[in-house]
């Protein structure tokens, strides 16, 4: 994992049946990163990116401005690394 960077990004607001995970993947997409999105019990959105951390920064970045409707809050923890082999929708 040499230079991997990981961090977990925790959005709330109306962030739960509007299509954020999947935008957040489509996102992912062009980006060069790994980790997942999930729903959380408490109706906020948990991302898990990991990758150099310019890419993830930019990513998030992205996720940020694209879904700024729904975002009410950001909570952005680093994280060890997992080792993800990919992006992916988390349930």
């Amino acid at each position: 994992m040499n230079g991997r960077f990981a961090s977990i990004v925790t959005f709330s607001g109306n962030v739960q049946g509007v299509g954020f995970r999947l935008r957040t993947k489509r996102i992912a997409t062009n980006h060069a990163i790994d980790g997942y999105v999930k729903n959380l019990p408490d109706g906020s959105v948990e991302l898990y990116v990991e990758g150099q951390e310019e890419d993830c920064q930019r990513f998030v970045d992205n996720v940020k401005r694209e879904m700024c409707q729904e975002i009410s809050a950001v909570h952005t923890v680093v994280t060890p690394v997992l080792g993800r082999p990919q992006f992916s929708i988390e349930t």
